[in-house]
C-alpha cells in the first residue's frame, strides 16, 4: 500500500512539474516615446512618402483615391483609378489619429485632442487648412506630454 502511495505522489510530482514555466526566457519589448512640439507635428501634416500598412482603420473613397486611416499614425493615400493595380501614393503623418471623415475636398481627422481639416483637392500634395483645439478632450492621454508637446512616434 505504501509503495502505491509513493508511486502516486511521484507520478503527480512529475505531472505537475510540466505546468511550471521558465520565466527567465521571457523577452520584454520596451518602447520609448519621441516628443515633438505640436507646431513641429502640425508642420509635418502633408503628403509624404508612402508607408506600409500595418494597422488600418476607416477608409474613404474620393475621385479614384482611397484615404485609409493607419490607427494612431496617419492616413494612406492610395490611387485606385486602375482597380487591378492600386498604387500607394503617399502617407499623411497625423500622430494620434483614430478617425477620419471626408466631405467635398476636405478630409477631417482627429489629432489627439484637436480636429484638423486638410485640403485633399490634390491628393499628392495635401494642405493643412485649419486646426480646432480641444475638440476631443477625452483623448488627452493618447500622447500629450504637456500643453506644448505630443508623442510624435515610438521607438
Amino acid at each position: 500500500m505504501r509503495k502505491i502511495i509513493y508511486l502516486l505522489v511521484l507520478t503527480a510530482g512529475f505531472g505537475l512539474s510540466s505546468c511550471l514555466k521558465d520565466y527567465s526566457l521571457r523577452q520584454v519589448t520596451y518602447y520609448k516615446p519621441v516628443y515633438k512640439t505640436t507646431a513641429e507635428v502640425r508642420a509635418g501634416i502633408k503628403s509624404g512618402e508612402p508607408e506600409i500598412l500595418s494597422n488600418p482603420g476607416k477608409l474613404f473613397y474620393k475621385d479614384g483615391f482611397v484615404f485609409l486611416n493607419e490607427v494612431m499614425k496617419g492616413v494612406h493615400v492610395i490611387d485606385v483609378r486602375n482597380p487591378l493595380q492600386p498604387i500607394n501614393k503617399a502617407f499623411i503623418k497625423i500622430p494620434g489619429n483614430v478617425d477620419i471623415a471626408v466631405r467635398g475636398n476636405t478630409l477631417y481627422a482627429d489629432f489627439y485632442t484637436d480636429l484638423i481639416a486638410i485640403d485633399i483637392t490634390d491628393p499628392n500634395n495635401v494642405v493643412l487648412k485649419k486646426t480646432i483645439s480641444n475638440v476631443f478632450p477625452e483623448n488627452f492621454w493618447y500622447g500629450l506630454a504637456d500643453s506644448a508637446s505630443v508623442v510624435a512616434d515610438w521607438v
